[in-house]
């Protein structure tokens, strides 16, 4: 709304969701909550017994499917009873995401309190469950790409990119990942020089990327600068964030 203000919070340990207020308003009552946390274990899904090495991640919100992205918050444990520990996560839903050498992730949905520590959280790592994705990255003259980032599912944001790739092509634009859940159905691929894609998984999976174009956008308003514009792909599947810009005085950017 016309001369409406968005208030944000921010203060170690705790997280508020903010408020909008109208300028000239008064009293604007903000609540911010203390975080929770998650303690749990990792263990061999048929054995129960605990698994001495392995990653952990969280993420907030109830993810419907296994995706890279989910360790964005991931940490190294090594402990021999296989345990890990959150000590600082936000209040409400979030999906708590586990791996291993040789072990398929594996992902579960808790819900954290204000102020309390989630405990129990048992994670259940299934050997059998993995398996190993081949494929190729190809233009669309099917010529090889090197060096495309391969990522399980849609492509995080640029900030998690670094951290979140599965695989990256060879110099005949062919990859390999270990360690992939049985019902992961698609593969995305970015790379600078072309627009980014996602791939059905089969017996031979082929993504095609394509020459990148441009978006120029334009935002008519009263007041057009600084504004935050976002792009996400959309194609027979999402395949994710790509990028954005900020416009300049004209309400304009690329």
């Amino acid at each position: 709304p016309d001369d409406s203000i968005q208030i944000h919070t921010d203060k170690a340990k705790y997280r508020g969701p903010g408020a909008t207020a109208d300028a000239g308003e008064q009293a604007v009552r903000l609540v911010m909550y203390r975080n929770g946390g998650i303690e749990g274990r990792v263990v061999d899904a048929r054995t129960g017994k605990a698994l001495p090495a392995f990653e952990v991640g969280y993420m907030n919100g109830h993810a419907p499917v296994y995706n890279a992205s989910l360790f964005g918050n991931k940490e190294a444990f090594e402990d021999t009873d296989g345990r890990f520990h959150f000590p600082e996560v936000y209040v409400g839903d979030a999906t708590v995401v586990a791996r291993a050498p040789d072990y398929a992730p594996v992902l579960t949905h808790v819900t954290v309190e204000e102020a309390e520590m989630l405990r129990g959280v048992v994670l259940k790592l299934d050997a059998s469950q993995s398996k190993i994705l081949t494929g190729q990255v190809v233009t669309s003259e099917g010529l090889p790409i090197e060096g495309a980032r391969l990522y399980v599912d849609e492509i995080p944001a640029p900030e998690l990119r670094d951290r979140n790739i599965a695989a990256t092509s060879g110099d005949g634009g062919e990859f390999t990942i270990e360690n992939v859940p049985e019902d992961v159905a698609f593969l995305s691929a970015w790379h600078p020089d072309f627009a980014p894609a996602s791939g059905e998984v089969t017996e031979t999976t082929e993504i095609v990327l394509r020459k990148a174009g441009g978006l120029h956008v334009e935002v008519v308003s009263e007041n057009p600068e600084k504004i935050r514009i976002n792009t996400h792909f959309r194609g027979k599947r999402h395949i994710g964030y790509i990028g954005g810009g900020t416009t300049d005085a004209d309400g304009k950017t690329t």
